[in-house]
C-alpha cells in the first residue's frame, strides 16, 4: 500500500497512475499496489453542525503548539523558525526531502505566508484532503475519488477520537454499503486477508 497526501481529484489521479506505472515497470500487477490518500475528517448531521463542530475544534488549539507541531511532524528545526515571519530557506534545508515538507516550502513560497498561517491552514495532513461536512457528502466524495481513478481507498485521519471513527462506522460505512463500495461481512481473518478482501 502507498499512503499518499493528495489535496484534490487531479493530484490524485496522476500520484495514483504514476504508483500503476512503476508497478508495472517492475513486473508486477498495479492493482496489488493500492493508493490510500489520507483524509482528515469532521461530520456533522448537517453542513452548519459540521462547520460549527470544525471551528470549534480549531478554536480549542493551543497557537504555540500548532506551529510546534507541524515543524516538528515535516522535520523542520523549530529553533530555525520563526513563526511570525516567512519560512526560511534554511530551515528548508534543515529538514529531509519528503513530500510533506516540499509541499509546506513551496506554499510558503509561493504565498509569502508567515509559519503561522501556513499552520492555521494546515490544520491535518501538509498537502492532503480535508472534509467536512455530512455523512453523506462524506460518502459521496469516497465514491467520485474511486470512479475517477484518483484512489484505491482512504487512510482516515478522525479528528476526534473515538467520535469521529464511530460516526463513520455507524453513518458513513452503512451509505458506501448500499452503494456496494464497502463489503457488508468478512470473509478473512486477519488483516492481510481484509485489506486482500477489500479490493
Amino acid at each position: 500500500m502507498v499512503f499518499a497526501a493528495q489535496p484534490d481529484i487531479p493530484s490524485g489521479r496522476r500520484f495514483r497512475e504514476s504508483i500503476r506505472e512503476a508497478a508495472r515497470r517492475h513486473g508486477r500487477d498495479p492493482d496489488d499496489v493500492p493508493v490510500l490518500p489520507g483524509v482528515a475528517f469532521v461530520l456533522g448531521s448537517t453542513e452548519a453542525e459540521a462547520r460549527a463542530l470544525r471551528a470549534d475544534l480549531e478554536d480549542r488549539v493551543d497557537p504555540e503548539f500548532r506551529w510546534r507541531n507541524l515543524a516538528h511532524n515535516a522535520g523542520f528545526d523549530a529553533e530555525l523558525i520563526d513563526p511570525d515571519q516567512p519560512l526560511t530557506e534554511a530551515a528548508i534545508a534543515s529538514a529531509s526531502r519528503t513530500s510533506r515538507t516540499d509541499e509546506i516550502a513551496r506554499r510558503g513560497r509561493e504565498t509569502g505566508q508567515t509559519f503561522r498561517q501556513l499552520t492555521d491552514e494546515l490544520t491535518g495532513l501538509p498537502g492532503g484532503l480535508e472534509f467536512t461536512g455530512t455523512p453523506e457528502q462524506f460518502a459521496d466524495l469516497i465514491e467520485t475519488w474511486l470512479a475517477e481513478g484518483a484512489s484505491d481507498g482512504f487512510t482516515l485521519q478522525p479528528t476526534t477520537l473515538p467520535g469521529s471513527l464511530e460516526q463513520f462506522t455507524e453513518h458513513v460505512v452503512p451509505s458506501l454499503q448500499a452503494r456496494g463500495l464497502h463489503r457488508t461481512e468478512y470473509s478473512a481473518t486477519t488483516l492481510r486477508g481484509h485489506l486482500r478482501d477489500a479490493r
